[in-house]
């Protein structure tokens, strides 16, 4: 009888949850303290603010299609862009936008002006800092902890360009846990006229004048092909003349 109620008293125990102490969870960061890391950790943002130019270098490939693409894309602040893109077996594409309008020649087509997704994504990819106001001003909140490949993610969510003329686009981020070094960015993309999600990946950062470039990109476009970029070469502070931007008048 003494035996059932030591038992009785253990199993009651266990129902109790008295038995095991309670794990305490780590408490969850804000998105603004995440943020704040990840600028510290890529330069600091008064480092990333005191440039005004800026001139990549990349080599591009896409795996069963090409290899070998050539990118020069030359940036002005606030929002002015030249994007040259030289494909082997299919030509050359150039890209251009003043801040207000944006023209896309591409080969063997005529030169046209851009107007819906296309003109909304020239906009936003011709901001000089938009790496900055993607974070600073795009609403972001604090999703979950994750791990991608064994490695620990904080990943924050939010819509950039609320109220700009693209209207906004949601955006999802994962910044390393150890580094805070963003790893991977989901976003949409005009591609044809059409809204596609991708993926990027962000890989073997480097520092260029003092900021920290991922000089590795993976772009998963939706189900389709994969993109690979290497920047080559990063360069701030060159000179640059406003014609480099000037849409052209003629097709």
């Amino acid at each position: 009888f003494l035996s059932f109620l030591a038992l009785a008293s253990l199993a009651a125990l266990f129902q109790t949850g008295h038995a095991a102490p309670e794990t305490k969870k780590k408490p969850q960061p804000t998105a603004d303290q995440i943020v704040a890391k990840h600028l510290k950790a890529i330069g600091g943002i008064e480092a990333l603010k005191k440039f005004k130019t800026r001139r990549l270098e990349m080599t591009m490939t896409m795996p069963g299609l090409f290899e070998n693409g050539r990118v020069t894309t030359t940036q002005k602040a606030p929002d002015k862009i030249h994007k040259r893109v030289i494909i082997p077996g299919f030509g050359e594409t150039i890209e251009i936008c003043d801040g207000k309008r944006a023209w896309k020649k591409e080969p063997e087509q005529n030169g046209r002006l851009l107007a819906g997704l296309e003109l909304a994504q020239a906009l936003r990819e011709a901001r000089f800092h938009s790496g900055i106001e993607m974070l600073t001003e795009g609403d972001l909140t604090y999703v979950k902890r994750t791990k991608i490949d064994g490695n620990g993610f904080h990943v924050l969510k939010g819509k950039y360009g609320k109220g700009s003329p693209w209207g906004g686009m949601e955006m999802q981020f994962y910044f390393d846990q150890r580094t805070y070094l963003m790893g991977r960015m989901d976003m949409p993309i005009d591609i044809n006229g059409a809204s596609v999600e991708i993926t990027i990946l962000l890989d073997d950062y480097k520092k260029a004048d003092g900021i920290a470039y991922p000089s590795k990109m993976t772009m998963q476009l939706g189900d389709g092909p994969t993109v690979e970029m290497t920047f080559d070469e990063i360069t701030h502070g060159i000179e640059v003349d406003d014609a480099l931007f000037a849409i052209p008048d003629k097709e």
